[in-house]
């Protein structure tokens, strides 16, 4: 009969794999779970990473997809009910009398002379010129082919509407398939942006002045926007489209891009559209959605103000030393909330000032560029409020980068088509100079950039 194996020694070592490792089964069970955990951790990262990939890619094809529907002629300017053409700008035009021979344009600028210029535009270059009857008048030489729709768009909108704080188109030319000019009137004084970047011009613009100059640009808005026999969107109001003529009186200018907006008349308030304006300028609904309504020339609007008020360009920007932002718009903000509006105003009309004045425009402002449209006022609300003060305005939340704000409230993509680059990031955006921002190239020639230095445009 067999003998029993004998039991192992308390003492003996534990059992060994064919590799020779020491097996422990209480180990064995914790490296297996914890690898089995590891390895789902990082499945899990590797599905979500591409997920957010695909997702915006996804975003960013769509969004391209929208520019370039949006940007090829001729629906590019998304006016399906007003998109007539050049034939129907011309009749317009010719209607009114607004009729101009290439011959009598070309004597009048000294065939277009560099020492005529006035200003350099995205769309075309701006000359002085004097006709044979002695009046002066701007000429606006576009640049094409690219700026075709641009030459219909603003000869068929400003052939329609009239107001005191809007430039007058005088007339327009064609002279073949190489040139289209639109004429204006001349404005003597600078425009506002020339103004504001220098010492001498902020000097010459009081408190009074800036005052009224904003009240102008209002009341030009309310005209587009409710008063008009056509609606118009400006979707570029800027400083460097505010002109000023020799009683100081604002007119809003630069309507190439300005769309019109037959559909308020159908109840609708937002329409689907390409972005299109200036870095800076451009409410971010707008700009990341391309959802435009009367509240994106609104936001315009509200850094408009809170530049004339501070004397400073919103993208150019120097703090003071104790700030807590490098923001124009947060800037404003904190000194608005711990009451201390008027260190905001420019020091060149600090003497002529109305503290009152400077406090309300600086909260008005603020409601203006608020990032939420139903935040903001109408524009005769805004007129009402600027002219009046009466009732309790809320207060405007924190504007801290908006842009970015808006984006992640929102679920947006983080690139952005300009006419000079592509910015990946809202800070580079918020960062960069001045500039117009039209559809993608893919779908548009690339035209060029307004120089950072453009000594003045008109119209």
């Amino acid at each position: 009969m067999p003998r029993p194996a004998p039991s192992p020694s308390p003492l003996s070592p534990p059992p060994r794999s064919p590799w020779g490792w020491t097996i422990d089964t209480g180990e064995t069970v914790v490296v297996v779970l914890l690898t089995i955990l590891l390895v789902s951790l990082l499945l899990g990262a590797i599905a979500a990473i591409t997920y957010c990939c695909c997702k915006c890619c996804r975003w960013i094809k769509e969004g391209r997809e929208e520019a370039a529907a949006a940007a090829a002629p001729p629906p590019h300017v998304s006016m399906p009910q007003e998109q007539e053409g050049l034939e129907e700008a011309a009749a317009a035009a010719a209607a009114q009398l607004l009729s101009f021979t290439y011959e009598v344009l070309e004597a009048a600028t000294e065939r277009f002379s560099e020492s005529r210029i006035l200003g350099r535009g995205g769309f075309g270059t701006v000359y002085r010129g004097r006709l044979d009857d002695g009046r002066d008048v701007a000429v606006k030489q576009l640049i094409l082919p690219t700026a075709v729709w641009q030459f219909e768009n603003e000869a068929r909108l400003l052939s329609r509407v009239k107001h005191r704080n809007l430039v007058g188109l005088l007339g327009f030319c064609t002279h073949g398939d190489s040139e289209r000019l639109l004429v204006y009137e001349y404005i003597p004084k600078q425009s506002l942006a020339k103004l504001l970047s220098s010492a001498d011009g902020r000097a010459e613009l009081s408190w009074p002045r800036r005052h009224a100059v904003v009240i102008g640009v209002a009341r030009g808005l309310v005209y587009l926007h409710e008063d008009a026999p056509v609606r118009i969107i400006h979707r570029d109001i800027k400083a460097a489209n505010v002109l000023l003529d020799d009683r100081w009186v604002p007119k809003i200018a630069d309507f190439g891009i300005a769309r019109l907006f037959p559909e308020a008349s159908e109840g609708c308030s937002t329409v689907k559209t390409a972005a299109m304006g200036t870095r800076g300028y451009m409410a971010p609904e707008y700009l990341i959605h391309h959802h435009l309504s009367t509240k994106a020339d609104i936001y315009s609007f509200g850094v408009l103000m809170l530049e004339v008020i501070s004397g400073c360009k919103s993208h150019t920007f120097v703090p003071p030393p104790d700030a807590e932002s490098d923001n124009l718009l947060l800037h404003a903000w904190t000194l608005h909330k711990e009451g201390r509006s008027l260190e905001l105003l420019d020091p060149a009309a600090q003497s002529s000032a109305t503290p009152e004045q400077v406090e309300l425009f600086v909260h008005i402002g603020l409601l203006c560029v608020q990032v939420e449209p139903h935040q903001r006022p109408d524009t005769k609300t805004l007129l009402f409020m600027l002219s009046t003060n009466q009732g309790t305005l809320e207060e405007p939340a924190r504007p801290e980068f908006p842009m970015l704000q808006y984006m992640l409230r929102r679920g947006a993509p983080l690139t952005f088509h300009t006419s000079a680059s592509t910015f990946n990031s809202p800070r580079a955006l918020q960062a960069s100079s001045s500039g117009v921002i039209r559809p993608s190239p893919s779908s548009m020639a690339s035209t060029r950039p307004p120089p950072a230095s453009s000594s003045r445009r008109q119209g």
